[in-house]
């Protein structure tokens, strides 16, 4: 399936609920990408850096359950803490992967060729 650019401007960039194992659509889970991911998404929508307990509460998750998380993704470049504000934020990692994609060729009509 292919994204138009209607598409992809009205996905839900911040709906956390992705991590919701109840309303799950596929029958493949990967529970740590999943929460991976909606720490990113999470830390995407923000202005300012969060604290561990403050991603833990905005994604009903334990501290413990986090930590981990926030861990890797720190040390795979994803993320950073700023020790003056004691909280996480975006490095620009996911922006200059996404720079390494090659464009796709659109057509007229914005759906993909």
């Amino acid at each position: 399936m292919f994204w138009s650019a209607t598409r992809l401007k009205s996905f839900p960039i911040n709906d956390f609920s992705a991590c919701d194992p109840t309303i799950m659509t596929t029958e493949y889970r990967a529970p740590a990408l999943e929460k991976g991911l909606a720490i990113l998404e999470l830390l995407a929508a923000q202005d300012e850096p969060l604290t561990k307990k403050q991603i833990a509460e905005r994604l009903n998750r334990s501290v413990n359950e986090i930590f981990r998380m926030l861990s890797v993704l720190q040390e795979q470049h994803y993320i950073d803490y700023k020790e003056d504000v004691s909280g996480y934020v975006l490095t620009l990692k996911m922006f200059t992967l996404s720079n390494q994609h090659p464009r796709l060729p659109c057509c007229s009509n914005g759906q993909v060729a």
